[in-house]
């Protein structure tokens, strides 16, 4: 595969169907390949190839501390060239932006029988992939995500794991609906768990920028982190109480 995006999006997928049955997948120059994690079990690939620093994107994948099984298994993970990999997980409705933007997931994403190069060749992508966050049943925001490739060989069988430590690196506004991302807390306690953390951006597809909203709706909140805030969006304090821990926590807000 060669300049190209190409997407394998379950077992029946035609695109895996084909590419599982060739005796290499190579992921070239300009390639980039996105494959949706499945809800069980592993694609199986006889090789799996790097060129010309080739993207593969693992989406999907559920978060986990503990870390998960291989969403790919192949028999021979080829890195004699250059390639990239990236990780986006489902944010399910547990997932608390006040609470977890602090934490650290794993996922696997490839098995291999036989590793073939230098494990250096591959490298993380420079654009992680995003994760939507829903509310009532419509995307207000996505998580930006950061991370590092973890390798994990097994001692004398020259098989093993590569997977990815992740974390919350932004949030990206995608509501400009006079409300936009809620948040809200019940928190009295830990002061961690009630203050956002994330980095607050502008959402941006496809060259479109939307400028999303933002709602804190309850709790005491702090808003923190090192960076400061850029989106563009309305922000509404309509019950509770923000308090601004860095410069420009409101970004640069059309409302307050």
């Amino acid at each position: 595969l060669s300049n190209i995006n190409f997407a394998i999006n379950g077992e029946a997928d035609l695109n895996y169907l084909t590419t599982s049955s060739a005796d290499d997948l190579v992921i070239g120059s300009g390639a980039t390949t996105t494959i949706a994690a499945l809800e069980s079990g592993s694609y199986e690939f006889n090789e799996l190839s790097f060129a010309g620093n080739g993207g593969l994107n693992v989406t999907g994948v559920t978060l986990s501390s503990e870390g998960t099984d291989a969403v790919i298994h192949t028999d021979v993970l080829d890195l004699n060239d250059k390639g990239t990999l990236s990780v986006s997980a489902n944010i399910a409705d547990g997932f608390d932006i006040l609470v977890n933007d602090s934490d650290t997931y794993t996922s696997t994403l490839i098995a291999y029988d036989q590793l073939s190069g230098n494990r250096d060749n591959l490298q993380t992508s420079p654009n992680l992939g995003e994760s939507a966050i829903n509310q009532d049943n419509k995307v207000v925001a996505y998580v930006g995500w950061t991370g590092d490739i973890l390798w994990n060989p097994e001692e004398g069988t020259g098989s093993g794991t590569v997977g990815m430590s992740y974390s919350v690196a932004n949030v990206q506004l995608a509501a400009d609906d006079d409300e936009g991302l809620v948040l809200s807390t019940e928190n009295t306690g830990d002061a961690e768990e009630s203050t956002l953390t994330a980095l607050v951006t502008d959402y941006e597809e496809d060259g479109n920028v939307v400028h999303g909203d933002i709602t804190f709706a309850g709790g005491n909140i702090t808003i923190g982190g090192e960076e400061a805030n850029t989106y563009h969006g309305n922000t509404y304090v309509k019950n509770g109480t923000v308090t601004l821990a860095k410069d420009a926590g409101f970004g640069e807000t059309a409302l307050l």
